[in-house]
């Protein structure tokens, strides 16, 4: 009778190990679905974050070059642009 209580015990752990798993991988794949889902949001504002920061240089730059070569061309406007500045 006692090997025949163990094959039981035995028999009921691994179904227990078994529905255990089973939950576990449920959890898990309800928990990635519900990221993926409230996640998109997040995702779009980080991105045009990241954007923004890569292109601030380039955009310095390009701010600063062309304010020199308006400088450097005598126009009239920059010419207006100095004055009101040093004012």
């Amino acid at each position: 009778m006692s090997t025949n209580s163990s094959n039981h015990e035995n028999v009921l752990t691994a179904v227990a190990e078994s529905i255990g798993s089973t939950l576990g991988a449920l959890a898990a794949r309800a928990r990635d679905a519900k990221k993926a889902v409230t996640a998109e949001k997040s995702t779009g504002r980080r991105a045009a974050r990241r954007t923004k920061t890569a292109t601030r240089p380039a955009q310095k730059q390009v701010a600063k070059a062309g304010k020199t070569a308006l400088e450097a061309s005598g126009h009239p406007a920059a010419k207006l642009q100095k004055t009101l500045r040093k004012t």
